[in-house]
């Protein structure tokens, strides 16, 4: 795989094959980042669910200020140090090897402009997830969260407003905002309105 555009264009990412990661395609990969478009440079992302970090390092690549990658598996978080260390990326990202659920739950500090969740396709806790950025506040007010996920899940937004679902042969994007029609409270995680 190859970094798409910004600072690594053309470069490529180390993704040794395993049966347990799922990469985003470079199709899925590009879409995502012409839909985000200027929004990624000098933003806050987060990666969770991460992989092999292909969509972070785009977004390292392409001007993010700071990106997160978490991921359950240790082998997976020592592929994404690798490769942002050869690309030069190194000092705008940080590693958390961790499931998703600890992650949000407490692992994760601040707040991010763009968050971008790819659980395996047989994940069934779509809630969970969106359901703990909301209520950790993860996600800032202007924000985007982006799900990634077979195209016949229908995710749950729990506590944000979806925008858009576009398709790509099998695999769905679901992108979120917060509910604008509603006042979001940080210090205890609830809506108003």
């Amino acid at each position: 795989m190859r970094v798409q555009g910004g600072d690594a264009r053309g470069r490529s990412i180390k993704a040794p094959s395993s049966k347990d990661i799922r990469p985003t395609s470079q199709m899925v990969k590009e879409a995502i980042f012409d839909i985000l478009g200027d929004r990624v440079k000098g933003c806050s992302f987060l990666d969770i669910f991460a992989g092999f970090g292909t969509v972070g390092t785009e977004a390292a690549s392409r001007g993010a200020k700071r990106v997160v990658f978490a991921d359950r598996s240790r082998h997976a978080v020592s592929t994404i140090r690798k490769n942002l260390e050869a690309l030069g990326l190194s000092d705008r990202c940080e590693t958390i090897a961790a499931d998703a659920r600890k992650a949000i739950a407490g692992k994760i500090e601040g707040q991010f402009d763009v968050i971008f969740a790819d659980p395996p396709y047989a994940f069934d806790a779509y809630d969970e997830i969106t359901r703990g950025i909301f209520e950790r506040g993860l996600l800032a007010r202007d924000g985007i969260l982006i799900v990634e996920h077979y195209h016949k899940t229908d995710i749950d937004p729990s506590g944000f407003e979806k925008t858009r679902t576009k398709k790509y042969g099998q695999t769905a994007l679901t992108f979120m905002q917060h509910d604008n029609r509603k006042d979001f409270n940080y210090e205890d995680g609830s809506l108003s309105g």
